[in-house]
C-alpha cells in the first residue's frame, strides 16, 4: 500500500477496533477504511469510538455477514484484511472487492488449520505469491534499578 493517492481498504471484522485504528493511521489523510462487523452492537460501539477519536471521516463501519453476503462492492479495494474465524469463506468475496489490477489480502489466523484452508481457497481463486508468517511473542524480564 505504498501509494500517495486514495487508498481504499476493507477490514473484516471490526472487533475492538484496534486493527482498524492502525489501518486508519496508515491510510490517512487521503485514504479511507471500510470495516465490516458481524455483530451490530460492536459495529455501533466502533462508530462511537471513531467519532470520539475524531477519525470518523476516514472510516465507514457496516454491519453484515461478509462470508455469506460479500462486501457489496467490486473492483475498488487496494487491500482486504480478514480477522475472522473462517477467512477461507470470505476469499471469493475479498477477491471481488479488490481492484481488477490486483491488491493484497492479509488474513490473521491463530491455528495452522485455518491458515491451510485459507491458502487453499486463495489458490482456488487464482492468488499467487501466497506467504505465511508466524508472529511469536517474546516476553522480556525487565528490571528497574533504583539509585
Amino acid at each position: 500500500m505504498n501509494s500517495p493517492f486514495m487508498i481504499k481498504t476493507w477490514s473484516l471484522s471490526t472487533g475492538s477496533g484496534s486493527l482498524s485504528h492502525a489501518l486508519i493511521r496508515t491510510v490517512a489523510p487521503t485514504g479511507h477504511l471500510y470495516t465490516v462487523e458481524f455483530h451490530q452492537q460492536r459495529a455501533e460501539k466502533a462508530r462511537e469510538e471513531f467519532r470520539e477519536h475524531g477519525v470518523e471521516h476516514l472510516v465507514t463501519v457496516t454491519n453484515q455477514d461478509v462470508c455469506k453476503n460479500g462486501f457489496g462492492v467490486s473492483n475498488i479495494a487496494d487491500a482486504v484484511f480478514l480477522d475472522i474465524p473462517s477467512p477461507w469463506e470470505a476469499i471469493g468475496h475479498a477477491k471481488s472487492a479488490l481492484k481488477a489490477e490486483g491488491g493484497r489480502i492479509c488474513s490473521f489466523s491463530p491455528c495452522i488449520e485455518q491458515v491451510q484452508r485459507t491458502c487453499l481457497a486463495m489458490e482456488e481463486y487464482g492468488f499467487t505469491e501466497i506467504n505465511t508468517l508466524e508472529i511469536l511473542l517474546r516476553v522480556y524480564n525487565s528490571q528497574v534499578e533504583h539509585t
